[in-house]
């Protein structure tokens, strides 16, 4: 049923937006030994003709609407913090965003990191993370 939902979901973001979905998604790397060091899932996309005060607005209301708390926002250096304790126990996780010019458009660069004894697979997060990113070029 989550591979079907997934699957679904995935379809749904290139059906919106081909080139940022699928970027985001081909994008998505994990790092770190599971259960033994902190992980964190990393991917980045391009949205041509939007700046990145305006990327980082869009990624930071839909970090809000995931729950996930927004901590800061620096728009002149690019970078958004934001932070959730998804569980209830107190280990927080930490999404690190950062937008930057590049050419007509903005990289949006998004890092969601967990804590040692705290894991999810990519496919469990690529449609979450990918729906997060892929807002920017709204």
């Amino acid at each position: 049923m989550l591979r079907y939902f997934a699957g679904a979901a995935a379809l749904a973001l290139l059906a919106a937006s081909p080139a940022a979905a699928q970027s985001c998604a081909q994008n998505l790397r994990t790092s770190g030994v599971p259960l033994l060091t902190g992980l964190t899932y990393s991917t980045w996309a391009v949205f041509p003709k939007v700046a990145p005060a305006r990327a980082l607005d869009n990624v930071g209301r839909a970090l809000s609407a995931e729950g996930i708390d927004v901590v800061s926002v620096d728009k002149r250096a690019g970078v958004l913090i934001a932070d959730q304790d998804g569980a209830n126990n107190g280990r927080r996780q930490t999404v690190r965003v950062t937008a930057r010019k590049t050419g007509n458009g903005t990289r949006v660069d998004l890092q969601f990191h967990v804590q040692a004894g705290q894991i999810a697979t990519e496919d469990a997060l690529r449609s979450h993370i990918c729906r997060v990113v892929n807002t920017a070029g709204r």
